[in-house]
């Protein structure tokens, strides 16, 4: 059974409010273990890490308080900079879709920044490679996205291998990436949670 809605307001912090965040990253989850994705649990959860430092896990929420008019910075779940050049463009031509600064952002839809995000993977952009090897980690890819190796690794790797942002390390990303492990190991994504457990998140991994 499909997962509530993720939530996508407009510029909303959706990785402080522990309810909203297991929404989004449970919606994420059930999404990309599915056909044609069907990432490991630990790739998704490494992801779910990054994710929650580049996006506050909103896939709505763009680093220009300018977007759309502002055309460089991040958007999408990874962050893609500039967004417009990479994501942008490529929905324009493909969809014939533009963004907007409002909840119901077109560019906001988690399945295209993932098509989006397989595409630039595979095939790169602007005619060079956007995932490589970097920093001893050379996962292909694919074996990546699913690897079962454990999340921080992956987050590392994640990180290293494609995100690369101004930051220069990793920073809180791999232990985000563990949390979010130890969340599905109690709470399996393939499941409905009843929404008072969602509450209990707080209580017992001390978000």
């Amino acid at each position: 059974m499909e997962p509530e809605k993720y939530i996508q307001t407009y510029r909303y912090n959706v990785a402080v409010h522990e309810a909203d965040a297991i929404r989004n990253c449970r919606y994420f989850a059930w999404f990309l273990l599915r056909a044609p994705y069907r990432w490991s649990l630990n790739a998704i959860c490494a992801a779910l890490g990054n994710w929650e430092v580049e996006t506050l896990l909103n896939p709505n929420y763009p680093q220009s308080v300018n977007f759309p008019t502002a055309q460089t910075g991040g958007f999408g779940m990874p962050h893609w900079t500039p967004w417009y050049d990479k994501y942008g463009m490529w929905v324009r031509i493909n969809y014939g879709l533009v963004a907007s600064a409002t909840d119901d952002n077109p560019l906001a839809d988690f399945e295209l920044q993932m098509k989006y995000h397989e595409h630039e993977c595979i095939n790169g952009y602007n005619g060079g490679k956007t995932w490589y090897n970097n920093k001893g980690y050379s996962y292909t890819w694919n074996e990546w996205k699913h690897s079962t190796d454990d999340v921080e690794t992956l987050a590392n790797a994640y990180y290293y291998q494609y995100e690369r942002s101004g930051a220069g390390a990793p920073g809180t990303r791999p232990e985000k990436a563990k949390k979010w492990w130890d969340y599905f190991q109690q709470n399996p994504p393939d499941k409905d949670i009843p929404a008072w457990l969602l509450y209990k998140f707080n209580e017992r991994r001390g978000l």
